[in-house]
């Protein structure tokens, strides 16, 4: 019996760190940026409602690999309010050349794509970021912009 108090106790932390963990990533947001044809960073960046950023550079970015940080809470908070403002749940899936919601479009660019998960909403969009003729694709440029800065990836791109 004396054996086995160790072993429930060790059980018991790892279901309630388990636990934990769920209910801490549950809520996430996500930015992908993808290659174009030149030196553009190809990176992922991953912010979850516990306030952990974990980046991933892949090419044309100081850091290559993995990276972590932390930033408040509060911050999500404040780029799901970026998501809310601009409808993201409502929003096409994908913005690419040839579609109207394209508009005009240049060439050579990367795309992008954005993720959010709320409580049991998901929703990704991805954008080509040469497409300029769109209120709603400069609506998603600003937001990749707003998830970059609050994210702090600055410190790892360049």
């Amino acid at each position: 019996m004396r054996r086995l108090i160790p072993f429930a106790s060790l059980f018991l932390l790892g279901l309630t760190v388990n636990a934990q963990d769920k209910t801490s990533q549950k809520d996430v947001i996500t930015l992908e940026r993808g290659a174009c044809f030149g030196t553009c960073p190809i990176y992922k960046v991953t912010v979850a409602s516990d306030g952990k950023v974990t980046f991933e550079g892949f090419n044309y970015t100081k850091t290559k690999g993995k990276a972590t940080a932390r930033i408040r809470q509060g911050d999500f908070k404040k780029l799901v309010k970026e998501f809310e403002k601009i409808k993201y749940f409502s929003l096409d899936d994908k913005y690419e050349p040839g579609e109207p919601s394209c508009g005009q479009s240049a060439t050579d660019m990367p795309f992008v794509k954005s993720s959010i998960r709320l409580k049991d909403k998901t929703k990704s969009i991805s954008h080509y970021q040469g497409c300029f003729g769109s209120e709603i694709v400069r609506s998603l440029f600003a937001l990749d912009r707003k998830i970059d800065e609050v994210a702090r990836t600055a410190k790892w791109i360049k």
